[in-house]
């Protein structure tokens, strides 16, 4: 996402001006990302380094965003490779300090993890044999002890987080926007994900939302938010975290690998490693083909819904193609 300096500039004032909410000496404020969020790096003179997050005004209540630090909180609390979140001087998770508009922001402080991510959503996956493998066994680990863990979470029954259920993901208005009114499709492609969405609408409901297939999902295991350092794996960016159905993470993490030629056996190393840790039915794997393309429509919809976006060509057509042809798939049409 572009934006104008006049933004930028406000966005650094903010981003400096915030520190002085929790009792570390930060400096060297530099901005890594700029998407929903505003993302800086900052330095600490203990020799730690953190992440200063100036969230998208409107986009998560004060409620929802106190259930994704205090989640993260507890998950690494349990050992999960997460981010520590780092509570201010006055012992919140996240402050709302007025900007140089006048207008307050939630900004948070969370742990900056070591290591690189394992690939992007324009490539997939960057490493490849056995590495690539070894890795989406890992990954599928994790995602496992996530789900257990927020079945059993304390704070799952005052949690306020977004839906990715049937309306969310195939409703009349989804979370991330009408996906099928975007410009760049074609009137076949229109049509196409039209009847992919009336019938997954269906089968959504069908399958229902019981415990052993639905809770607090991560919602975003992209390859940008796997850390790989060495052979460890951690997981960041918990910003799309909410209420959704556990093969829907495990489509989230494949779907931009399907074009990938060992995409068969990456996704059998995810299902695999999740299944060392928790139970996963095989009547919960057949729905895959449902969820990939229900998760590549979400992109769709979040291009439609935001204007201001100026992707490459290449990648929103890329985009595009991915999601028609999952649909096709999922209808049984190739």
């Amino acid at each position: 996402m572009s934006a104008d300096a006049s933004t930028l500039a406000l966005l650094d004032q903010e981003a400096h001006a915030a520190l002085d909410q929790w009792p570390l000496a930060l400096s060297r404020v530099k901005l890594v990302k700029h998407r929903e969020n505003a993302v800086y790096s900052v330095h600490c003179d203990r020799g730690r380094r953190y992440a200063v997050r100036l969230h998208r005004r409107g986009y998560h209540s004060d409620e929802a965003l106190e259930t994704e630090l205090a989640w993260m909180a507890d998950l690494r609390r349990s050992g999960l490779p997460v981010p520590d979140v780092v509570v201010t001087g006055a012992g919140g998770n996240f402050c709302r300090p007025a900007g140089p508009d006048g207008e307050e922001r939630q900004i948070d402080l969370i742990e900056w993890l070591p290591g690189q991510p394992i690939g992007c959503s324009e490539r997939g996956l960057a490493a490849t044999g056995e590495v690539a493998a070894r890795q989406m066994h890992a990954l599928g680990a994790i995602m496992a002890r996530m789900h257990d863990h927020a079945q059993s979470w304390p704070g799952l029954s005052g949690a306020r987080r977004h839906s990715w259920d049937a309306e969310g993901l195939a409703g009349t208005d989804p979370l991330w926007g009408r996906f099928w009114d975007l410009s760049h499709l074609s009137t076949d492609e229109r049509d196409v994900l039209i009847a992919g969405r009336d019938r997954a609408r269906a089968q959504l409901d069908a399958f229902g939302m019981a415990e052993d297939r639905f809770g607090l999902i991560h919602a975003d295991l992209v390859p940008e938010n796997v850390l790989a350092d060495g052979d460890a794996l951690s997981i960041i960016d918990f910003d799309d975290a909410g209420f959704g159905w556990h093969m829907f993470d495990m489509a989230t993490a494949l779907v931009f690998t399907v074009e990938q030629p060992r995409h068969d056996t990456i996704r059998q190393s995810l299902l695999t490693g999740y299944r060392t840790v928790r139970t996963l039915p095989a009547a919960h794997e057949a729905m895959l083909p449902l969820f990939l393309f229900l998760r590549a429509t979400t992109y769709l919809g979040w291009m439609q819904t935001r204007p201001e976006m100026e992707l490459p060509g290449e990648m929103v057509r890329q985009l595009v193609s991915r999601a028609t042809r999952l649909c096709r798939e999922y209808l049984g049409e190739s």
